[in-house]
């Protein structure tokens, strides 16, 4: 009952276009939210392929002698998914993943040319009265997302992200298809890797590398130098500075000095 209702949303979400349904959860999602939003209608969208190929290759594996052996000598169903099926899959997970990079890359491609990229926001400014929109995140689709009012005029400006999005696509496809290739012809002993030592190495490295990435670099200090801000207290000064200049507004006069003079104060303070 469970696989039957499982393979039948799949079947569901695989009848809807891909394109038009990532867009709708990206901006259901609100696309101002960034990565995560992206992430989320993804995963949402993509899952179902994932699913219906790893399902076909557990139900090929099950029926091969050596789970029949293990089932024999009293295996439990779990030991069976986790020491004998899991390792097997393993190769074709590493390939799959590299392949959806891809495919992800090609729909984020597609998202940005008709104007959904990640952030979704951007701002219009004029130069010699000529406007220009600009991404406020420079990623790949942002700027595909913004040659696409020049393509008539200006057709080479699509050149740089496009050729970016085909140079990283083909790049994963020719990755995966040699990893594929390899565990085909070479063999991999993925059993070997998957250790209760390996799961906690691979822990570590990922709490090490969670803890470096939130708690190093300029974007740390500037979080905290905004956590620490106070909107009421900047008013409170602006409004003062503004009632010193009113009474002497201009450079060079008594307001001005007294601005100044006030500004110090607070910085010493």
């Amino acid at each position: 009952l469970v696989d039957r209702a499982v393979m039948g949303v799949v079947e569901i979400i695989s009848s809807l276009p891909m394109l038009l349904t990532g867009m709708i959860l990206i901006l259901a999602l609100d696309i101002r939210r960034g990565l995560t939003a992206f992430l989320i209608a993804l995963c949402l969208v993509g899952w179902g392929e994932i699913a219906q190929t790893v399902r076909a290759e557990f139900i090929v594996l099950r029926e091969r002698p050596f789970i029949e052996g293990a089932r024999v000598v009293g295996v439990r169903e779990s030991g069976l998914v986790w020491r004998h099926i899991f390792p097997n899959v393993l190769p074709m997970l590493v390939v799959i993943t590299l392949m959806e990079m891809g495919s992800v890359l090609m729909l984020l491609g597609e998202l940005a040319f008709v104007g959904v990229f990640i952030g979704g926001g951007s701002h219009t400014t004029g130069v010699n009265d000529e406007a220009a929109v600009i991404a406020e995140i420079p990623e790949w689709g942002a700027l595909l997302a913004d040659t696409r009012p020049y393509v008539r005029s200006y057709p080479w400006m699509v050149l740089a992200p496009s050729a970016a999005f085909f140079v990283a696509v083909l790049g994963f496809n020719l990755l995966g298809e040699g990893l594929r290739q390899i565990a085909r012809d070479a063999g991999v002993n993925t059993a070997a890797i998957i250790t209760k030592r390996i799961a906690l190495i691979g822990g570590a490295i990922a709490l090490a590398t969670w803890y470096i990435a939130g708690h190093i670099g300029p974007g740390t200090s500037y979080a905290q130098l905004a956590y620490g801000f106070d909107g009421a207290r900047a008013l409170a000064h602006a409004e003062t500075l503004v009632e010193i200049q009113t009474e002497s507004p201009g450079f060079g006069t008594a307001g001005s000095e007294r601005a100044a003079a006030y500004i110090a104060e607070q910085f010493v303070a």
